[in-house]
């Protein structure tokens, strides 16, 4: 979602149209779930995805469509068909997407969306599922618990409680609200996952690319400045050019955090980890063999650090897949990563 919005916003700001198809319902077997958003730019330029195939192409027929002649189109789609099955789409299931335009006077919205994205833990965002001509910020709102964030939707009656509802259970959905002519898509949306590289190198670049490309938001640091720079890492929200032994210094690592260390040396490794395992990040992963690794736990157990916290380390990071190249690395890394933000959602959502 992030790359979507500032991408969107960016094309706002140039005064250019953007449209957004989005899956708003989803049963039995297909390709994407609700929640799913493509973005649509003239040119045509698309980011995101909304199931490939017959899905994706009438999406973007319509998209296209919606970037001449501004408005909202709804159209269900059953993954049984002739034509479906012709395109190679065997799913079986049904679909609803909800494309609109998303107009320059959108921008104001879009921007405090994105500020309170960053600084949030949770949001709910509504729109209105209609295709009647309403401006945008009429038809929806960005909702954080404690009350109205942004837009101009209005809701009938006292709704907060099926709201928090539908933030507690973390899954996108579609209201029927009591004296509300038009259902109302709820989508909770989580400000995003950080990944804190250490070490500049070849796999840490692969790592910020790719982590980058999967929704994660990326933080680089490292000791020298001709590695820790803007020109290295263009993808990267944050680069810190400093000694590896201030590393987390103001970092405040929890449970949206991830730390992946990748330094160019066990000693700058030790340093790292020193700081993180007294903080309670999602994740850390440590770069090694098993002797390096046993080299670093046995000199963190002398320090007091207990065994249980060593346990909970992943050590030598990533998923096992006989990588060997910088960017076989740093896939299994990224692919671990994906893994522990996934579970980590599943359980949230289990205790809701």
């Amino acid at each position: 979602m992030q790359r979507i919005l500032s991408r969107t916003i960016q094309s706002l700001e140039q005064g250019e149209p953007a449209v957004w198809a989005t899956v708003i319902a989803q049963t039995g077997s297909a390709p994407r779930a609700a929640g799913s958003r493509m973005l649509l730019l003239q040119g045509p330029e698309i980011l995101g995805s909304v199931g490939g195939g017959f899905v994706e192409a009438k999406s973007v027929e319509i998209g296209l469509s919606l970037l001449d002649q501004p408005g909202q189109k709804i159209f269900p789609l059953s993954l049984t068909g002739k034509q479906v099955a012709e395109a190679g789409m065997i799913c079986g299931g049904e679909m609803e997407v909800f494309v609109e335009t998303i107009p320059p006077d959108a921008l104001p919205f879009l921007q405090v969306f994105q500020e309170a994205l960053s600084r949030s833990g949770m949001l709910l965002f509504l729109t209105l599922v209609s295709e009647k001509q309403i401006p945008y910020d009429a038809r929806h709102l960005l909702w954080g618990g404690e009350g109205n964030i942004a837009g101009g939707l209005v809701l009938s009656g006292n709704v907060d409680s099926t709201l928090q509802e539908v933030v507690k259970g973390e899954k996108p959905s579609v209201l029927s609200l009591p004296g509300q002519d038009d259902p109302l898509y709820a989508e909770p949306i989580e400000g995003p996952s950080v990944v804190h590289v250490f070490g500049g190198g070849h796999v840490s670049l692969d790592v910020a690319w790719i982590a980058h490309h999967v929704g994660f938001e990326v933080v680089i640091i490292d000791d020298r400045e001709e590695f820790a720079n803007r020109e290295r890492f263009p993808m990267a929200a944050e680069i810190r050019a400093m000694p590896f032994e201030e590393a987390t210094r103001g970092a405040g690592l929890g449970s949206r955090d991830y730390v992946v260390i990748v330094t160019r040396g066990h000693l700058h490794d030790l340093a790292v980890l020193r700081q993180a395992i007294g903080q309670s990040p999602a994740y850390i992963g440590m770069i090694g063999s098993r002797r390096k690794k046993a080299m670093i736990f046995d000199q963190l157990l002398k320090e007091g650090v207990s065994q249980e916290r060593l346990d909970g380390v992943y050590a030598p990071i990533g998923l096992e897949i006989q990588a060997e190249t910088p960017a076989e690395i740093a896939v299994s890394i990224v692919a671990e990563l994906i893994k522990v933000r996934a579970r980590a959602r599943e359980a949230g959502a289990a205790l809701q």
